[in-house]
């Protein structure tokens, strides 16, 4: 579609992936992961932009062996795929407990340090999280999952609970087109009048993805389609 615009002479924005997986630079730490869902917050990070944090999504985030996917990473993807198209580093942050508000975190992460302490690091992280996840941030703090919660592992103690709400991760790529539910860019709405008629070419109509429309999961981009071809 973007080659039959050029060749009809139409202004049209370069498609890439939107509403797409993420794929991420710490393949190691994904593969142990690979499988998991779960609730978490995904923030957005584009270097060279005023506001470094672009964007923040809640919802069901799925861990795969190569990086991040799901509805939350879904809504963030254009972002992305725009950024790195321009060379920009990408980042994302993972908040795995994102129920628990800012200002109750201090005191929640002595609670469970209190609670647990005797226990196993293994223990205190069951039931915070998944076991895969748990299992690799402790690792990452430098704590085996039977050392016990005392005053000796305490930092690494803390240095766990925080990884939980600050899981770093480097987008270095979306997947390809083929796997994205729509694409962004598309022929410019300057090209067209309200009723999507071209300007330039009178009798030929745009619609749909040849437009550039993209829209957030939740049927919408399935409605613009059928309100544009009608």
């Amino acid at each position: 579609s973007e080659k039959l615009a050029h060749d009809l002479g139409l202004s049209c924005y370069e498609m890439l992936p939107a509403l797409v997986q993420l794929r991420c630079r710490e393949e190691s730490r994904y593969k142990r992961l690979a499988g998991v869902r779960c609730m978490a917050r995904v923030v957005l990070h584009i270097e060279g932009l005023a506001e470094e944090a672009v964007a923040a999504e809640d919802g069901e985030l799925q861990l795969t062996d190569y990086g991040i996917s799901g509805i939350p990473v879904f809504q963030l993807s254009r972002y992305a795929s725009q950024a790195l198209r321009e060379g920009r580093r990408v980042r994302a942050c993972i908040d795995f407990l994102p129920e628990i508000p800012e200002k109750d975190w201090a005191v929640f992460c002595l609670e469970q340090y209190r609670l647990c302490e005797g226990r196993t690091a293994l223990q205190m992280g069951n039931g915070l999280v998944h076991k895969k996840i748990a299992q690799l941030l402790l690792a990452e703090c430098g704590l085996k999952d039977g050392e016990r919660v005392n005053r000796r592992t305490k930092k690494k103690v803390f240095a766990f609970l925080d990884s939980l709400r600050h899981f770093e991760t480097e987008v270095i790529a979306t997947n390809p087109a083929e796997n994205a539910q729509v694409c962004m860019g598309g022929v410019s709405f300057d090209e067209v009048t309200e009723n999507l008629e071209s300007r330039r070419i009178p009798g030929l109509f745009l619609c749909g993805e040849m437009l550039d429309v993209d829209g957030r999961c939740g049927g919408y981009n399935l409605q613009w389609a059928w309100t544009s071809g009608f």
